[in-house]
Parts: C-alpha cells; sequence; structure tokens
C-alpha cells in the first residue's frame, strides 16, 4: 500500500469510502499506470454488472466525475478566422477549486458545431486558461459528437477510404546501435543511419514486407517483417538486433514510477503504450493536486555500455539467445569484437562446445581470414577432435605456404614438445616479423620445451609490437621472469607494471605477502590504498599468508553470493584444499558444486574443483568433467586417481602450458598422498605464482 502523499485522487476517494473493494483492482492497476482509457472502460463495463447496490451507485459517481480520468497532454491551440476555427466553451462539473471540464469545440461562425476534446482547466486571472490535462468529453459533447460525427464525418470517412485508406499503414521505427553507418532498407524506402541513432519510416504498408541492413557495401540481414495487425503500435527494426532498449516510466507527481523493462529480442520489435520513443519526455506537467501521470520512454542503453557488458547483461536476464544474435551482427561490422568470439562461446553458451561450433562456424565462413574467430574456433575442438582439427588447418597451410597466418593457425595446434612445432613457428615470425601472434605462441612453446630465456624473448617481442596483449600475458612474464632466476624485485617490477608509480597490482601484493606472510595486513593496506575491496578479495590475500581463520572471517556472512561471481567458488575452493583446511571449509564447497548450476570457473579452477569433487564424492564430479571436455586439461583428468603412472602424468602435464602445469600438478597433488603429493607440489610451486596455489604448509 502507497502512503497517503503518494496516492493517486482516485486511492484517495477509495480510501475515504472505507471499502476499498469500491474499485476493482484490476481498474485501479490501470490507472495507477496511467492508462486511463482503459481504467475508464473496465469500470464501466464492471459497473453494469455490479450486484451491490451501494458500490454501484459509488462507481456511476465515480464514472461521472470526469476530474478523475484527466490524462497528461499539451494545451490546445485555440484559433478562429472569420468565426471559423476552434474555441473554448461550457464550464462542466465545476469546483471549489476553480477547476472545472470545458470542451474545445469546432465553430462555424462561432456556433459550437464539433466537439474536439475536453480538458480540466481554470481561468486565470491575466485573461486565458491554465490546463491540467485532457478529460473525458461531457454527456453534451458526446451526444453532438455522435449526432455530427454519424453525418459529416461519417461522409467524409467514406469519400476518402478509397483513396487514402485504401492500405492500413504504420510508422517503423529503425535503430542502429553499431558504431558505424549503416544503410537500411524498410519496404521501397531507404535511408542511412549515423551510429546509434533512430530514424522513422513513414506510412509503412501494415503487411508483410522486406527489411534489410548494410555496412560499408556489405549485408547484414535481409528477412521478411510481418507488419499485419500493427498499426497504432511502436514497431522498432532493432537492425541486426544489436540495440538494447529500455522501457521506461516517467511519473509526473506523487510516488515512484513502475520498473523499466528490459527490451532486446530479434531484429522486429512491437512495442504498445509507447509515448515518447528515443526522446525524454517534457520536462514538467501540471496534474490534479494529489494525482499521478506516467508516461512510457523508449531509450538505449547500447550506445553508453559496451558490447561485452551488454552481453553480460543479456546472460544475467537469462537472455542468451538475444545476446548471441547481438554479438553474431556485431562481429559481421565489427572485425575487432572477434577478440571476444571465445569469451563469447564460453559465456555465453555454458561452455557447450558443440553449440558454441554452430553459433561460430556461420560467422567464420564470412569472415575466414580472422585470426580470432580461428582461434575461437579451434579452442571449441575436444582433444579427440584434434586430429581431423590439424588435418584442416594443414590443408589451409598447405594451399598457403607463404602465409604466416597459416602456418601460426596450424602450429598452434601441435605438440609444443616437439621440433617441428618450433620450426613452423619460427617460420612464421621469419615471414612476418610483425606477427605478434605468432611471437606469442613461439614464447608459449619455447616454454613447454623449457627454453626459458628464449620464451622471455619471444613474449617481449610480441608486446613490442602488440603493446596491448601485454595485460593478457602479464602473469606468465613474471612467471618465466622467476624461472630465468631473476630475484624477488625484478618478478615484482614485471608483476607492477602498468600500476602508477609506487602502486602495488593484485599479483605483486600476493607475492610480496608469499614472502612476508607476517606483513600481510600492511600489504594488504597499502594495496586498498582507502578503496573498498571485496571480502572475498581480502580472503584470497589471506589465504596467500597462511592466515586461514581470518579467510574464514571474511567469507563468513557472504553465502548469498556464491553463485553471483567466479570469487565466490575459487577462493573458498582454494581455502577447502589448503592444508589446515576444515570440515566446514569442505562442506561450504560442496554445497556451492552441488547448487542447482555450476559457478562459473576458469578451466584451472575447473580442474581443480573436479580433483575435490571426486576425493569427497561429489556428484558434481559428471558435470565438471563434461566443462573440461574441450581444454587442454582433459588430459591430465586420469592422474587425479590415486595410483597413477607417474611417467604418463608427467607427458600429460609437459604438454601443457605454464599456468596450466601449475594448476594441474596443484589438483593431482590434492587427490595425492605421500612422496607422489610432495612430488607434485614441488611441480605446482616451480611454475605457479602466489595468487594461484592453495596454503601449503
Amino acid at each position: 500500500m502507497t502512503n497517503e502523499d503518494e496516492q493517486t485522487l482516485l486511492e484517495k476517494l477509495v480510501a475515504a469510502s472505507g471499502d476499498p473493494e469500491n474499485i476493482p483492482s484490476a481498474v485501479m492497476q490501470a490507472y495507477r499506470a496511467g492508462r486511463m482509457d482503459a481504467a475508464r472502460s473496465l469500470l464501466l463495463k464492471h459497473s453494469k454488472n455490479e450486484r451491490n447496490g451501494v458500490r454501484k451507485a459509488f462507481q456511476e459517481q465515480v464514472l461521472r466525475e470526469l476530474r478523475y480520468w484527466v490524462k497528461p497532454a499539451k494545451a490546445p491551440t485555440m484559433y478562429t478566422l472569420n468565426g471559423v476555427g476552434s474555441m473554448l466553451y461550457g464550464s462542466y462539473q465545476k469546483g471549489e477549486d476553480g477547476l472545472h471540464i470545458a470542451t474545445l469545440w469546432f465553430t462555424i461562425l462561432f456556433v459550437p458545431f464539433f466537439p474536439i476534446s475536453a480538458y480540466l482547466c481554470a481561468k486565470a486571472e491575466e485573461g486565458g486558461y491554465y490546463f491540467f490535462g485532457k478529460a473525458p468529453l461531457p454527456p453534451v459533447a458526446r451526444f453532438m459528437r455522435g449526432l455530427v460525427g454519424a453525418g459529416v464525418l461519417g461522409s467524409i470517412l467514406v469519400a476518402l477510404f478509397g483513396s487514402f485508406m485504401a492500405t492500413t499503414r504504420t510508422d517503423v521505427i529503425a535503430y542502429n546501435g553499431f558504431d558505424v553507418d549503416i544503410e537500411v532498407a524498410v519496404g521501397e524506402d531507404t535511408a542511412t543511419l549515423p551510429p546509434h541513432s533512430d530514424h522513422t519510416f513513414r506510412r509503412v504498408p501494415a503487411e508483410a514486407l522486406m527489411v534489410s541492413a548494410s555496412a560499408n557495401g556489405k549485408e547484414i540481414e535481409a528477412l521478411e517483417a510481418d507488419l499485419n495487425g500493427t498499426s497504432g503500435d511502436t514497431v522498432l527494426y532493432n537492425v541486426g538486433s544489436r540495440g538494447v532498449h529500455e522501457k521506461l516510466w516517467v511519473r509526473y507527481g506523487a510516488g515512484d514510477p513502475p520498473d523499466g523493462d528490459l527490451i532486446s529480442g530479434g531484429p522486429i520489435i512491437v512495442l504498445d503504450e509507447i509515448d515518447y520513443p528515443f526522446t525524454e519526455a517534457p520536462e514538467e506537467k501540471q496534474v490534479v493536486e494529489g494525482g499521478t501521470i506516467d508516461n512510457t520512454v523508449l531509450e538505449s542503453l547500447d550506445e553508453e555500455i559496451p558490447v561485452v557488458s551488454l552481453l553480460m547483461l543479456l546472460i544475467e536476464e537469462d537472455r542468451r539467445d538475444d545476446g548471441l544474435a547481438m554479438m553474431a551482427s556485431e562481429l559481421k561490422v565489427n572485425p575487432d569484437a572477434a577478440l571476444y568470439a571465445g569469451w563469447v562461446t564460453d559465456m555465453a553458451l555454458g561452455g557447450d562446445a558443440q553449440a558454441g561450433k554452430e553459433w561460430l562456424r556461420p560467422i567464420l565462413d564470412t569472415q575466414p581470414d580472422s585470426l580470432d574467430l580461428h582461434r575461437a574456433w579451434q579452442e571449441l575442438h575436444t582433444p579427440a577432435e584434434q586430429e581431423a582439427l590439424q588435418s584442416e588447418y594443414r590443408a589451409r597451410m598447405e594451399a598457403a605456404p607463404g602465409s604466416a597466418d597459416a602456418i601460426y593457425l596450424f602450429a598452434r595446434l601441435l605438440d609444443a614438445r616437439k621440433p617441428d612445432t618450433l620450426a613452423l613457428l619460427e617460420k612464421a615470425v621469419a615471414l612476418d616479423a610483425q606477427h605478434a601472434r605468432a611471437w606469442g605462441a613461439l614464447g608459449w612453446n619455447r616454454a613447454i620445451a623449457g627454453d626459458y630465456p628464449g620464451a622471455l624473448a619471444a613474449y617481449h617481442t610480441q608486446v613490442e609490437l602488440s603493446p596491448d596483449e601485454f595485460t593478457g600475458i602479464q602473469g606468465e612474464l613474471v612467471r618465466l621472469t622467476g624461472l630465468n632466476g631473476a630475484s624477488l624485485d625484478e618478478q615484482l617490477a614485471v608483476a607492477d607494471q602498468g600500476m602508477d608509480e609506487g602502486e602495488p597490482s593484485w599479483l605483486g601484493t600476493h607475492m610480496r605477502i608469499a614472502a612476508r606472510p607476517s606483513k600481510a595486513d600492511q600489504l594488504i593496506e597499502d594495496w586498498v590504498a582507502g578503496d573498498e575491496v571485496d571480502v572475498y578479495v581480502l580472503a584470497d590475500m589471506m589465504i596467500t599468508a597462511g592466515r586461514l581463520d581470518t579467510a574464514r572471517e571474511y567469507i563468513a556472512g557472504s553465502e548469498d553470493r556464491l553463485s553471483v561471481d567466479n570469487l565466490a567458488l575459487q577462493v573458498p575452493l582454494r581455502l577447502a584444499v589448503s592444508d589446515g583446511a576444515t570440515d566446514a571449509d569442505r562442506a561450504l564447497v560442496s554445497a556451492i558444486l552441488s547448487g542447482d548450476e555450476l559457478p562459473s570457473m576458469s578451466e584451472e579452477f575447473q580442474l581443480l574443483a573436479l580433483s575435490f569433487a571426486r576425493k569427497n564424492g561429489l556428484d558434481a564430479a559428471g558435470a565438471i568433467e563434461a566443462q573440461l571436455q574441450s581444454s587442454d586439461l582433459v588430459t591430465v583428468i586420469p592422474s587425479l586417481a590415486g595410483g597413477v603412472d607417474v611417467q604418463a602424468t608427467d607427458d600429460a602435464l609437459g604438454a601443457l602450458g605454464l599456468r596450466q602445469h601449475a594448476a594441474a600438478a596443484g589438483a593431482i597433488a590434492y587427490s595425492s598422498t605421500g612422496a607422489a603429493r610432495d612430488r607434485w607440489r614441488a611441480q605446482a610451486r616451480k611454475l605457479g605464482t602466489a595468487d594461484e596455489l592453495p596454503s601449503w604448509r
């Protein structure tokens, strides 16, 4: 129930009557939403069948009092020429406050001839009127409208029916959510829309017709839009499904407006009750004291929010199909969006590799030269599919022996320990010394082969050629700097690179805490620097310091976030596999993994979660293992069982990148005991960074 100041005029009247059932709830809902015509129509129908005499009389009185049914409206234009024009007449239902209902008439020789509309108004002292909104017509005006309309207007409509209204028509608003100009065709009409703009195609036939869009001369889409029955609605052509919109309510008067609705779907969206599409509602409106007026406004979110954030928003709203359609069109228009292709297939499709391939293949076919799309495509294939995948890319390389791209794409599928793999990548960078991705792959493969100085040199070349890629490989640079025998200070310099002078990084803080756990509080304070920090982040750092009790205190009371983000599982899991973990720690992680849906995890933590689930007899083990099928880490899964073949495990680990190797060694160590556990822990410590490992004594 709203408080008294927020109540509408009708709500106050009902409250004063002492019987909340005097007005049906459906009527009140429509009334509060500002749908006055619908509310009055509902009440009129209800009152005719109302059996309670007192309520019937109340409802009929409300229907007669026109000031209860006022809608927002601009002041009418009144103008006459030789007595022909529009004038305001009458003072119907005048109240003590001076407000009354006046009717705007079409006049001939100053004689009221046809009622146009009625308004709630008051006479101003200086002459003229104050207008407070449009009201239903008084009875006399309704009678005159019917009488005149049956004759004059009926004759006009019949005369114009054949030529002017032969076909029902509608307006179509095309919206371009892309960052480039889009050429749009709706039926036979065309227009060029600048980025993040709209264009209204007027009086489009309300029938099935073709709509299409293209960018830079390349077609984005062409489809048939069924516009039958859309006359009077707001028809939105959401070009390429790229725009994400929100239907908002703007309230004038007391009380908060209803919550907005997120609107995203196919390219053709039909909406009702949109008062102001892509424009602001008026700054202010006069309303009857105690009343409210709601206006619907259609706004776009995409101009303010990056495309990846829009995708996350749609995923959170459980609109994955809408998000995938949006990203598919974005990839056609914006080649740089290919960077997100692998992430999209993982996040939006929940790790479903087959669904990812079905989504990505058509896009890849239209952009066969995109390295990022090819990389995403390769990552979707399981180890069991590698032979066929290698054949596909070998043929691609053989068809273009001088292409560094083709060589790079084939080489990244091969075993990094093989001399031929390194030779191919050396050839790729020889063919194209500016190929940053090939240099990065060369660094990755050299590191796996144990050539740490060569790996570091290749990575540095990659960063020189493409500085934006530094953040993505910073952890590898820190790892390799340590493996090359550098001091802790030298490693910290790499970990803190990119930060403002004197500011430590996340990884740098973990490394400092691991080296000086007794200084953890001060080190965390230096890193926080007065900003509010997530409790899971603090708990993560306390695990690095070996202060498990403090970590538990941070985690306690945050169970309501257990499915919100990866830290909500990652940090409790890291605690639960640490030395000194309690049954309660393990029970918390078991509860998370046994929920209706597995939380999002990196593949390294998926492997650790699988090791935990198996050791603790959780049913979730099968689902986690399924998530790993398209990861190189799937080859390590057999090693999570006790009594594994050491040589086979070493072989499996040796084919992995350094981070994967460290994570796999840690997961195997958790499932092992005695000397085997110590062996795998030593490998994990050698290759892992301080923020990746459990707390081991």
